[in-house]
């Protein structure tokens, strides 16, 4: 933040007690951001949805692929789990942890893990809602506890509201999966038990979780993401290795995809984000 020329306060643990309803460690520094920020991404989607259709594009929600291939004409066919069957040119894959189940299509490969990542809503007590920040906590990992140490959280959303969102930021490696076949989808009790302790014991005022979630992350050896013409297949456009983060860059990375498809220069050097690099692990079988 220095170099970036941000502006932050820097806060000791008396001071961090005293402004929020926290319990931190005696050596924890706060460094406060007042020009932070979040996205609330379900009206972001909304906004996004409703500017592709007002250009007549069609949106299909919730639709399993099936089939994917390219025909004798040079044209890619898609066909879903309910038989609605697609055309094109060319086609971009943004599919996050289902990318190789769609490579596999032609007998292609990315080495990517797929993080189970748990979330959820828990409920605060009402004099402490009007204070609970938007916070980041970063603390060494704890091998013997299995503790990876960050963790995150959001304000109520209104006043009105009860609830903050909180998760963890790590996976155990038992958790990480290749396909999302095998998917741990349903929370975790050991990763549930240290998200509760976390919470009971860092922060006031934290009563019992409403709703608990699992996400996946997909993740490039190197954390960072891919976005590429497909090696040999030139007509497939690839964006992957998302985490936790490129929602933050949809617009740009969507610029970036459509500037690839219709064979425009780039406004930025998108190299370090190539298919070829060792961390990716592409290969064609």
């Amino acid at each position: 933040m220095l170099k970036k020329n941000i502006p932050f306060e820097e806060l000791n643990a008396n001071a961090m007690e005293k402004r929020w309803p926290m319990r931190p460690k005696s050596d924890f520094i706060g460094l406060f951001e007042t020009t932070a920020g979040m996205v609330f991404a379900d009206q972001a989607l909304q906004v996004f949805k409703t500017a592709a259709q007002q250009q007549n594009v069609d949106v299909y929600q919730d639709v399993g692929v099936d089939l994917l291939e390219v025909a004798e004409s040079g044209k890619i066919i898609v066909k879903t789990k309910n038989e609605i069957c697609f055309e094109a040119d060319k086609l971009v894959l943004a599919v996050g942890g289902w990318n190789n189940n769609l490579l596999d299509h032609f007998d292609q490969h990315l080495d990517l893990e797929i993080w189970s990542m748990l979330w959820g809503y828990y409920r605060v007590a009402k004099q402490y809602r009007e204070n609970y920040p938007q916070w980041f906590c970063f603390q060494q990992e704890n091998l013997e506890t299995g503790d990876g140490g960050l963790y995150y959280g959001f304000p109520c959303h209104d006043l009105d509201s009860s609830l903050i969102q909180v998760g963890i930021d790590w996976c155990p490696p038992k958790y990480m999966t290749t396909n999302m076949e095998i998917f741990h989808r349903e929370p975790v009790p050991e990763l549930v038990k240290l998200l509760n302790n976390f919470l009971q014991s860092a922060w006031v005022g934290i009563e019992e979780n409403a709703s608990l979630h699992c996400c996946p992350f997909t993740m490039t050896k190197d954390n960072l993401f891919v976005l590429e013409k497909l090696p040999n297949l030139s007509i497939f456009f690839i964006f992957t290795g998302a985490s936790s983060q490129a929602f933050k860059f949809a617009t740009m990375i969507g610029k970036l995809l459509s500037e690839l498809v219709l064979d425009k220069s780039l406004d930025f050097d998108i190299l370090p984000l190539s298919i070829s690099w060792q961390a990716v692990g592409w290969k064609k079988n």
